[in-house]
C-alpha cells in the first residue's frame, strides 16, 4: 500500500487521480494481452481508520480474524425469514436446496440467481457484512469522506484507490488471505445504483473450508504470491477542505438526496444490527 499525504482535495483530483489513470492505461497500452481491472475508490472520514468490514466490526466470533463462510451463509439464510421489507425482486430463498450445503462449489451459480442482490441489500441496510463497499466514482468517495467529518475531531480524511488486477490475472495462494472484487452487478438495490457501488471481500482457505479475513492482512508485506495485484493507494487529505469539497459536490448534485434512498433512518439500521446479534452473529 502506498500512502500519500496531500495538501488539498485539488491535489488529489488534479494530480494524483491523473497519475492513477495514466498508470492503469500504461499497463494496457504496454501489452494488449493485459486487461487491467477498473480503479475503484473508498472514502473514510478518519485517516486513522483501517480498511475494515462491518462484519469485522460487529462480530465477536472471529478467532484470528477469521469467520467461516459457511457459518455466515447459514446466518443470512435465517435472517431472510425475519426481514419483512425485503424487495420482492430478491428470490434467494428459492435456493434453499441440497446444493446449498456445498455452496462454495456452486458460488458462480448462486450469485446470478439472487445471492448477490441479497448480500448487497444486507450490506446497504447495515446488516454486518463481509463486503467492503467501494465506488467507481471519486465524487461519491469524497462525499462519504467529508460529509460527516468534524475537523475538530479528525484532522484528515482518507481516500483509498484500489486496482484489483493491474495485469488482468491474479494469483491465489489458498493458505493466504486473498481479496476478490465482486464483478457481477447487483440488479435491484437502489443504493448500489445511486452510489455506483462495487465490493470486495477477503478470504482464506483452510483445512476445514474458507474463512472471511481482514483486508489489511493482504498488505502486511509477508505474502508469497509473486503476481502483480492488489494495488492500493491511501491519500490523506486535510479535513479542513470539507466546506470546499461539499460545495463542489453540491454543484454536481452529489448529496444525500442523490445517494441515499428516501425513508431510510437509523432505526432501520438498528433493526438489522440487532437481528445479526439475535441470530448469533
Amino acid at each position: 500500500m502506498q500512502i500519500k499525504e496531500l495538501q488539498s482535495w485539488d491535489d488529489f483530483e488534479e494530480i494524483e487521480l491523473k497519475k492513477l489513470i495514466e498508470y492503469r492505461n500504461a499497463i494496457k497500452t504496454k501489452n494488449n494481452l493485459h486487461n487491467p481491472d477498473i480503479l475503484v475508490f473508498r472514502g473514510q472520514r478518519s485517516s486513522e481508520w483501517v480498511l475494515k468490514t462491518t462484519l469485522e466490526r460487529y462480530t465477536s466470533k472471529i478467532p484470528n480474524d477469521q469467520y467461516p463462510l459457511s457459518e455466515y451463509f447459514e446466518l443470512i439464510k435465517k435472517a431472510r425469514s425475519e426481514i419483512k421489507s425485503i424487495p420482492a425482486a430478491i428470490h434467494w430463498e428459492i435456493l434453499d436446496s441440497p446444493e446449498y450445503s456445498n455452496w462454495y462449489e456452486h458460488r458462480n451459480f448462486l450469485w446470478p440467481h439472487g445471492l448477490l442482490d441479497y448480500m448487497v441489500f444486507l450490506r446497504h441496510h447495515e446488516f454486518p457484512s463481509p463486503y467492503l463497499d467501494w465506488t467507481k466514482s471519486t465524487d461519491v468517495a469524497a462525499y462519504f469522506a467529508f460529509q460527516d467529518v468534524d475537523p475538530n475531531v479528525d484532522k484528515s480524511v482518507a481516500i483509498f484507490a484500489f486496482l484489483d488486477t493491474p495485469t488482468g490475472t491474479k494469483g491465489i495462494r489458498p493458505a493466504e488471505p486473498n481479496i476478490k472484487r465482486v464483478r457481477l452487478e447487483a440488479l435491484i438495490e437502489e443504493r448500489h445504483k445511486r452510489q455506483n457501488s462495487t465490493y470486495t471481500y477477503c478470504s482464506t482457505e483452510g483445512k476445514e473450508g474458507e474463512y472471511y479475513s481482514g483486508h489489511e492482512k493482504v498488505f502486511m508485506g509477508n505474502r508469497r504470491t509473486k503476481h502483480q495485484q492488489d494495488a492500493l493507494w491511501k491519500y490523506i487529505i486535510p479535513s479542513s477542505e470539507k466546506e470546499k469539497v461539499i460545495e463542489k459536490l453540491k454543484s454536481k448534485s452529489i448529496n444525500a438526496l442523490s445517494l441515499l434512498p428516501m425513508g431510510e433512518n437509523h432505526q432501520n439500521a438498528q433493526f438489522f444490527q440487532n437481528l445479526f446479534k439475535k441470530l448469533g452473529g
